[in-house]
């Protein structure tokens, strides 16, 4: 090949080549460390104080969740003749956390830390909505194996 054909052919390449290297082998999803609580039967907190079993569990999320039962608790109405009890099933590394709301049914619960505060982010009965999962950024592993849109149950992979 001469000098000024690969020279041409060089240039028709290059925008292929840069085009290729641009996007870069596909990274990996950054893991997750998720402890879950109990074999998946998680922790019950039936007063405040209980947050203190929630062994891995960050002090943050302890103090966030042991706030969130005081208030349950203070804040019964009496309209159901169960106490409110949160269980704990799930906690990880990446500031999620997943568990129930107990009382005259079950409510699941996803909990997030943004902005250094933790906070309730999705209450849902069932199986959880797969978009509303992914638009909060809820990683694998949190609410369980799988999650529900149009077309059914499906696995859950963020």
């Amino acid at each position: 090949m001469t000098h000024s054909r690969r020279v041409a052919f060089a240039a028709l390449l290059a925008p292929v080549l840069l085009g290729l290297a641009a996007c870069g082998p596909e990274r990996p999803k950054q893991v997750v460390q998720v402890t879950q609580y109990n074999d998946g039967k998680g922790v019950p907190l039936y007063v405040s104080s209980d947050a203190g079993k929630l062994t891995g569990a960050p002090k943050d999320f302890q103090s966030f969740i042991r706030f969130t039962v005081r208030t349950a608790i203070e804040g019964d109405d009496g309209s159901c003749d169960e106490p409110p009890v949160y269980t704990v099933l799930t906690i990880s590394d990446a500031g999620f956390g997943a568990g129930d709301l107990s009382q005259c049914g079950i409510r699941h619960l996803v909990w997030a830390k943004a902005d250094g505060k933790w906070s309730q982010v999705l209450s849902y009965d069932g199986e959880p909505q797969c978009d509303a999962l992914k638009a909060k950024g809820v990683p694998p592993g949190i609410t369980g194996a799988s999650c529900h849109d149009d077309d059914g149950s499906r696995p859950y992979r963020g």
